[in-house]
């Protein structure tokens, strides 16, 4: 922390001034959007009977975490592989629950180590939110002020190439400027909305690979990539001195016309895979966990999306 604070220039003499304006300016802004003690308190209860997870737990508790350098570890429980024969409903993700916590249970969601968010705050973390234009009008809510959220499932595994069929509906309320999550940098890495696949490569002596989805927001020139765009992500094969973060791709999903309507976004994503990793069979790779993310850490920003759902369906 000392290293990062010497960095952004906090304990340059000469620039003292300069970062004491910086600081109280920034604690302001904050000051004047924050809600950071607004909870959302709970529906009176859940839309419907909570599913049972198909492929089986991992041992979740509610509050256990994951680390991006430590796999979740199931403690010797075996995921079952979904599977078209015998899940032919496919695979659904609804938040239509009474609180995140019921949320979480159902699906077995894991928060980020690191993560700057608190469950139930409406502008820092994750909340089941009144949402008018959804069924029950409530949505996941993710915020961010100047943090990071993320939260983490691996309870279910499936071959893309069995369930190519994604579908998404969201709604982008707070986006970002100056942005970019790809190797290129045209901006900081953060985005008001994530959803990652962490991949594995079933054959033997096979990989982990990290493949998602994103809304860009602006870039520094102002760009808002188009939909469609393929990125490397800016943290693939990252190396952490003592592990390599996965390859990492990234397709962009949204447009900058889309900022505050409901968007249902929908993606054959065993082509998306296979045009991410084309030297890796798509019926090799196995879906083993996945990701729901916001970010404005390092821009500093603001950003509120709400999250309705998300299903992975049979080929039609």
């Amino acid at each position: 922390m000392v290293i990062t604070v010497a960095e952004v220039g906090a304990l340059d003499r000469s620039r003292r001034n300069e970062w004491t304006a910086a600081v109280t300016e920034r604690a302001k802004k904050f000051a004047d959007t924050d809600k950071s003690g607004t909870r959302v308190p709970p529906f009176a209860s859940s839309m419907r009977p909570r599913q049972k997870l198909p492929g089986g737990t991992t041992g979740w508790t509610p509050d256990a975490t994951f680390s991006a350098t430590r796999p979740i570890d199931p403690g010797g429980r075996t995921i079952r592989m979904l599977a078209p024969a015998t899940d032919p409903s496919g695979i659904a993700f609804r938040c239509d629950q009474a609180d995140m916590l019921a949320f979480r249970t159902e699906y077995e969601f894991y928060y980020d180590s690191s993560n700057g968010g608190s469950e139930n705050e409406f502008a820092n973390g994750f909340s089941i939110a009144p949402s008018s234009g959804s069924p029950g009008d409530r949505a996941c809510h993710l915020a961010t002020q100047g943090t990071a959220i993320k939260m983490t499932t691996a309870s279910f595994q499936f071959r893309p190439a069995d369930f190519p069929q994604l579908a998404m509906r969201f709604r982008v309320v707070k986006d970002l400027e100056g942005v970019d999550a790809g190797k290129l940098k045209k901006g900081k890495n953060d985005a008001a909305l994530k959803m990652w696949l962490l991949l594995e490569d079933t054959r033997p002596g096979g990989k982990r690979y990290m493949f998602g989805y994103w809304w860009p927001g602006r870039d520094v020139s102002g760009h808002f990539a188009p939909a469609d765009s393929l990125v490397e992500a800016l943290s693939s094969r990252r190396n952490l001195v003592f592990s390599t973060l996965p390859e990492a791709w990234l397709i962009t999903i949204g447009g900058q016309n889309q900022i505050g309507k409901w968007e249902t976004v929908q993606r054959n994503l065993a082509a998306d895979v296979h045009r991410a990793y084309p030297g890796i069979p798509v019926g090799a790779l196995k879906v083993v966990g996945i990701t729901l993310q916001s970010d404005s850490d390092a821009t500093r920003g603001v950003t509120e999306t709400y999250f309705e759902s998300m299903t992975f369906n049979r080929a039609r």
